[in-house]
This record gives structure tokens, C-alpha cells and sequence, in this order.
């Protein structure tokens, strides 16, 4: 990985690590969902991209971790 990507992404996961993103999106879809009767209707899709998202950041982050400890 590109060394200003990673000094990026540990900016990133310094103040929002992603399991801190997971539960804000989740936060976000459920008072979404309590509070509206019309689901949009690519809710699914949305779903989708949120998810693949925060998981490239969560597998991004332990690989980041990992590489940090073998260098200590």
C-alpha cells in the first residue's frame, strides 16, 4: 500500500476505528427504518455497499496492526 494511504487510513481509524463506523451506520439504518414508513427502494444495495465498506476497513486495519507488530 501506497505509505500516504496508510498514514490516511490510520488518521481515519484513529478517530473512527471501524468497528465505531459499523455501529454508527447501523445506528443510522435503524433510526432510519423506525422513523420512516417508505423504505427507499435500493435499500438493499445500500446495505450492501455499507457493509463491504466497513469490512475492507476492519480486514484494512488488522493488516495495518499486524504489520505494525511485526516491526516491534
Amino acid at each position: 500500500m501506497d505509505k500516504k494511504i496508510v498514514k490516511d487510513l490510520e488518521g481515519l481509524f484513529s478517530v473512527a476505528p471501524p468497528d465505531t463506523l459499523r455501529r454508527s451506520v447501523n445506528q443510522v439504518f435503524y433510526s432510519y427504518i423506525i422513523n420512516n414508513k417508505a423504505l427507499p427502494d435500493e435499500l438493499e444495495t445500500i446495505a450492501e455497499d455499507f457493509s463491504m465498506l466497513v469490512d475492507f476497513l476492519e480486514k484494512a486495519d488488522q493488516q495495518m496492526r499486524t504489520t505494525r507488530n511485526k516491526k516491534v
